[in-house]
């Protein structure tokens, strides 16, 4: 008997595939799944994460979307970006305990996402970009603050998401040699990196 073969077109498809890419998103999915998982199976911590649940609540009780408010008197300790997030979500799924708990998770994979696009924009490969993602995902810390309903990971994710605009592949390796050799430094008078 012979084994059968894989038409050439076929074979040659699946050797293109990326393989080393194909596991670092599984990694990545995995570890973000953890990072889901952690923050379903423990309940909101006191002090933090509960006095940020009760000013989203109670703007949401009285309806008061852009003054936060804490005890009756305004809340001006933290930026309304996440309260509004949790209202957001409460006005779209209904009020439930599930929606908080899913923010910060999400904006780790937003982070993420802009971490890559900023990886690449600097002018790094795919698979070092991808790298970056995985390292930055694997981190006690981050895992751990990706879990809880903090504003850590949300800024974070809201700071890589303008620095990547800004990039515009003005800091790429060939410009950044060139500047430090000196021969770049004609072009500052200009306002501008472009030689």
């Amino acid at each position: 008997m012979s084994t059968p073969t894989l038409p050439t077109r076929a074979r040659l498809e699946w050797r293109a595939l990326d393989r080393p890419a194909l596991v670092e998103s599984a990694l990545l999915g995995l570890l973000w799944g953890l990072i889901v998982l952690n923050a379903f199976a423990r309940p909101f911590m006191p002090i933090d994460e509960t006095r940020y649940i009760s000013v989203a609540w109670e703007m949401w009780r009285d309806h008061s979307w852009w003054v936060a408010h804490m005890n009756g008197t305004p809340y001006a300790d933290k930026p309304p970006l996440l309260f509004w997030l949790i209202n957001l979500g409460w006005q779209c799924f209904g009020v439930s305990v599930w929606w908080p708990k899913l923010i910060s998770p999400l904006a780790s994979l937003l982070g993420g996402v802009h971490l890559y696009r900023f990886a690449r924009r600097l002018g790094h490969t795919r698979h070092t970009a991808r790298q970056a993602v995985l390292i930055l995902m694997s981190m006690l810390l981050w895992s751990l603050y990706s879990g809880a309903l903090m504003f850590d990971v949300l800024l974070t994710a809201c700071l890589l998401g303008a620095l990547v605009p800004l990039i515009r592949g003005e800091l790429t390796r060939h410009r950044m040699r060139k500047a430090r050799s000196g021969w770049g430094w004609h072009c500052w008078p200009r306002g501008r990196w472009r030689c």
